[in-house]
């Protein structure tokens, strides 16, 4: 007869499979817990969403609008003519701070809008961002000629130039006038339009 051997006679499992299963458990062990402590040792830092893209661009683009106004470039035209355009301790100290600022707000206005249009989670919203960008240089570039058609007015104006040169500095003067307010009104209805996805 064959003789059974004593742990299978018994019913019991033998000890050195006991012994790899209890191995193989503190392995799987270790390694949850030394995946679980790479996780939590590096933190995840998110970077900015479209959403903060839209209200620094937004906030940005506002402060422009209320900025490049009729009053600021006849300020400035004027101010060239007087040569009085630096910063001073005098009554037009806050505009020409305003208008020094102009170029950096631009910036970072059209840096956030043009991340907000390439982060945007639809069409729309790069669309709006990116007549913004578009309407926000428009009313500078008409605030610009506005200033620069007061300067020339003031000029001709100081100059012994004829009637007629003065009336069309004159002219000139209304339309860049003209001008700027359609394009503020364009900046404007692109700040609203904005505003919605804020």
């Amino acid at each position: 007869t064959t003789a059974i051997p004593e742990d299978e006679a018994t019913g019991e499992t033998p000890w050195w499979i006991l012994i790899v299963v209890g191995l193989g458990i503190i392995i799987l062990i270790a390694v949850f817990v030394t995946r679980g402590s790479k996780k939590n040792g590096v933190p995840i830092v998110a970077g900015p969403t479209w959403k903060d893209h839209a209200r620094k661009g937004y906030a940005d683009a506002r402060w422009l609008y209320d900025a490049m106004s009729e009053d600021l470039a006849v300020w400035r035209g004027n101010a060239r003519f007087d040569d009085t355009t630096a910063t001073g301790a005098t009554a037009a100290t806050s505009r020409s701070e305003t208008w020094s600022q102009l170029t950096d707000r631009m910036t970072r206005a059209a840096d956030s809008l043009y991340a907000l249009e390439a982060a945007a989670p639809d069409q729309r919203s790069a669309d709006l961002a990116r007549n913004a960008v578009t309407t926000m240089r428009s009313t500078r570039d008409a605030l610009d000629a506005r200033a620069e058609s007061r300067f020339a007015y003031r000029t001709t104006d100081a100059s012994a130039h004829t009637d007629q040169q003065l009336m069309d500095a004159r002219e000139r003067e209304v339309r860049s006038s003209r001008n700027l307010v359609e394009a503020r009104n364009a900046f404007a209805k692109a700040l609203t339009d904005l505003s919605t996805i804020v």
